[in-house]
């Protein structure tokens, strides 16, 4: 589902690494983030927006002009 949301995201590992991104697709089993930095595939990214949050893990992440998409595989289907 397109959605196209600014979200608040923070990687799990390191707490004082947050930024805002932009989610751009969802799903049952996950996500569509555009980021302005690379972030390691191995880390596990927390997104928060309004009352709602979603916790996911890197399955792809791809340079383009505007920044980067990561496919975010979720943790727990939604």
């Amino acid at each position: 589902m397109h959605v196209n949301v600014e979200v608040s995201a923070v990687l799990l590992s390191d707490p004082d690494m947050h930024f805002q991104c932009q989610l751009e697709e969802i799903s049952q089993s996950g996500a569509r983030l555009l980021m302005s930095r690379p972030v390691p595939m191995d880390c596990v990214i927390q997104i928060e927006w309004d009352t709602h949050f979603l916790v996911g893990s890197p399955r792809y992440i791809r340079r383009t002009p505007i920044g980067y998409v990561v496919g975010l595989g979720l943790s727990q289907p939604i």
